[in-house]
């Protein structure tokens, strides 16, 4: 498109037919293939318009067209910056797990290797002190999973001993 100026951006003289407000409207040259001009053509016979309007229409569909895919990017943007997201906190929590899992399997181990079986006569007397510890370790986890976590369980479970 490389039309002069003086021809390009020419203020149509039918502009001021349209009224108090009315835009005025710009000419300018443009090329077009010789099919869609006879299709633009056809349309306008067709619909009893003219060329200019079909053409404006079109564009106007284009313009729409091209900012509802521009937002539909940034939204799809969006919600891939989500599941990113999403998926470094999955990432970082099956880490936690797999550290709760190898102190689990560590308290289990030092419990295992270092008590020694509880006599037949001590039974009841060793179930009812181990219920209670358990109620105070039940207490103090529960505790420790609504607070800060993990630091704060190992320093109830050592206020415990």
């Amino acid at each position: 498109m490389t039309d002069s100026p003086k021809r390009s951006k020419r203020i149509s003289k039918r502009a001021g037919s349209r009224g108090a407000g009315a835009p005025a409207s710009i000419q300018r040259a443009i090329r077009f293939p010789s099919e869609i001009i006879g299709e633009v053509d056809a349309i306008a016979k067709s619909e009893r318009r003219s060329a200019t309007s079909i053409v404006i229409d079109a564009l106007h569909h284009y313009l729409r067209d091209a900012d509802a895919a521009a937002q539909a990017t940034k939204q799809i943007e969006s919600i891939a910056a989500t599941i990113r997201a999403q998926q470094r906190e999955t990432r970082r929590l099956r880490r936690d797990v797999q550290l709760l899992f190898a102190s689990l399997d560590g308290l289990a181990r030092l419990y295992l290797l270092h008590t020694p079986p509880v006599p037949g006569d001590a039974l009841d007397g060793a179930a009812a002190s181990a219920s209670e510890r358990y109620a105070k370790f039940h207490a103090s986890l529960v505790e420790a999973v609504r607070g800060p976590g993990l630091v704060a369980l190992a320093e109830r479970l050592a206020e415990a001993d």
